[in-house]
């Protein structure tokens, strides 16, 4: 979280938030990292996150409720309910398996049933994540992760419906993390130097 934070810091107060195979968020004022709620991981949470739509599509295809171009995706997959059940409840990394399904999801995003899926998700993910912190419209909200990158059409229109101002959205930080030390080196560095002279 910290790391989503740095890299997504561009000197002024933020909200940092993780959309990606898992979900969390934190304020960031440049100084103290700030978890207003705790990340309660896929059992309990991941609002918005690849696994938690995951889920969501996986219950649905099993009980019979997704639309057929889907169901028949799925099918030729050769994805049955004893592949989940035994990925899901016999093997490690549950929530890699269920979000791997983001694939399927976002090659049929513009159906109406995805579509009323995803801003349901990230709109759970807003209430949650988002709106646990004050001033919410008052500071960007900054996003990291494949989710938020690959489905930054639909994450814009929750934000907006929710005077959420977005800032940033990287599907990978790495890059911006050495820049955001790069910069921080650098401020130490000058610094040191004023106060050597002073």
């Amino acid at each position: 979280m910290a790391a989503s934070a740095y890299a997504c810091y561009n000197g002024k107060p933020e909200i940092a938030c993780i959309l990606g195979t898992g979900s969390n968020s934190c304020y960031y004022d440049g100084g103290k990292i700030i978890e207003e709620v705790p990340a309660l991981s896929y059992v309990l949470g991941d609002e918005g996150s690849g696994c938690y739509m995951g889920k969501q599509l996986l219950s649905d295809y099993l009980y019979k409720r997704l639309p057929d171009t889907i169901s028949r995706d799925l099918e030729a997959q050769q994805v049955t309910k004893e592949v989940i059940f035994e990925n899901v409840y016999q093997k490690p990394d549950a929530n890699v398996y269920i979000a791997s399904f983001m694939k399927t999801l976002i090659h049929y995003k513009n159906l109406s049933y995805t579509q009323r899926l995803i801003e349901s998700a990230f709109q759970d993910f807003i209430d949650i994540h988002v709106k646990c912190f004050a001033n919410y419209r008052e500071v960007e909200v900054n996003f990291v992760g494949s989710v938020a990158s690959l489905l930054q059409d639909e994450l814009h229109e929750v934000c907006e419906k929710n005077g959420v101002q977005i800032g940033k959205i990287i599907r990978r930080p790495l890059e911006h993390l050495v820049h955001y030390h790069e910069n921080l080196a650098e401020l130490q560095f000058s610094n040191t130097f004023i106060k050597k002279l002073g």
